[in-house]
């Protein structure tokens, strides 16, 4: 039977066909699982998130893989001792004439009484945060170290881990490679051991500034156990253990007396110790203030002291206030910030 179909039929199928290809569907390509490795920090950005007030912590704190690179330093960071000079580079102490538009200070002036401190409507997040491990984690080498934190000098970070005696178990310096002026991700397994079966211990991770003097330092008090597995505890929350409300940064201060206030998560012994340092480490003034045991919410309260200096010219100096409670690094945390001091 040859019969012939007819051209328009013909015309008709061949449209039919072509339309019918061009809907179908790509092949859908399957997602990326996250590695293992990764399970405890995506937990630990969980909890981060659970905590955060508000929105402005994604800004703060995006994902950065860093380079990092390693160099050991037989220096222990003890009593805010600066890292050895050769990793410090020397830049000249500004003065009233610098042409730095960073160094320029704000008109106001602090003087008069100390008004009253209250629990701020945002409290900052820290200069460092841990992520991993929490407070009194009991941890089996290595140690899965995960940090957001802003660099120091030439993007640097010092970790260190103290035994319970006070000995030093480990001391790294990192170089933190980003391209963004954020938090970058510190991430690093931290080998360790210990002679017996179980001791504490104190992680701490510090910046310094151009000149040697400590920007921030964190600690995390830790349970180190020769075998076994490790038991993580997730961070309570990122925010700033020691907030410095007065000086504020870049402030001009005048009069020879210096006026601190603030709130604090930390005050061993009800006090914290206050440090007054120029450009080259020295000591212009120092004191220790106290603590009141008022409770402001968020674990604070709050602390104010007055802190007399004497000076003959104009000097910028950074202020530094730490907690210490005598214990492994003694150190237990750092804040600062950079004024001018005038007579």
């Amino acid at each position: 039977m040859n019969q012939r179909i007819p051209l328009g039929v013909l015309t008709v199928l061949t449209i039919f066909l072509i339309s019918s290809c061009a809907v179908l569907p790509w092949e859908e390509e399957l997602p990326t699982l996250m590695p293992e490795e990764y399970v405890p920090t995506a937990i630990a950005l969980t909890a981060q998130a659970l905590v955060a007030k508000n929105a402005s912590l994604v800004q703060e704190v995006p994902t950065l893989q860093p380079s990092l690179t390693q160099q050991p330093s037989p220096t222990k960071i003890a009593d805010l001792t600066p890292p050895p000079a050769e990793n410090i580079t020397s830049t000249p102490e500004p003065t009233l004439d610098s042409d730095q538009s960073e160094n320029t200070p704000s008109p106001t002036i602090i003087l008069g009484p100390t008004p009253e401190i209250t629990l701020p409507s945002r409290i900052p997040f820290g200069n460092i945060q841990f992520l991993a491990p929490g407070q009194l984690s009991k941890i089996a080498s290595p140690i899965q170290l995960h940090a957001y934190l802003t660099p120091g000098n030439n993007n640097r970070v010092w970790v260190a881990l103290f035994g319970e005696d006070g000995r030093l178990l480990i001391r790294n310096t990192y170089t933190m490679i980003s391209g963004q002026e954020y938090k970058v991700h510190l991430k690093e397994d931290l080998v360790f051991e210990i002679p017996g079966a179980a001791e504490t211990a104190r992680l701490e991770i510090s910046t310094y500034d151009e000149y040697g003097r400590v920007s921030a330092l964190a600690t995390r008090d830790l349970v180190l156990i020769s075998s076994g597995g490790s038991d993580v505890n997730l961070p309570r929350d990122l925010y700033e253990g020691i907030v410095i409300q007065q000086p504020a940064p870049r402030r001009l201060i005048q009069g020879g007396e210096l006026i601190v206030t603030g709130i604090t998560r930390y005050a061993p012994e009800g006090e914290l110790h206050v440090e007054v340092l120029d450009a080259q480490d020295g000591v212009i003034a120092s004191q220790v203030i106290g603590v009141s045991e008022k409770e402001l919410g968020e674990g604070y309260r709050p602390y104010a002291g007055e802190i007399p200096y004497q000076i003959g010219s104009p000097i910028w100096v950074r202020v530094l206030i730490s907690a210490r409670d005598g214990r492994m690094s003694d150190v237990v945390h750092v804040s600062s910030v950079i004024v001018l001091l005038s007579p």
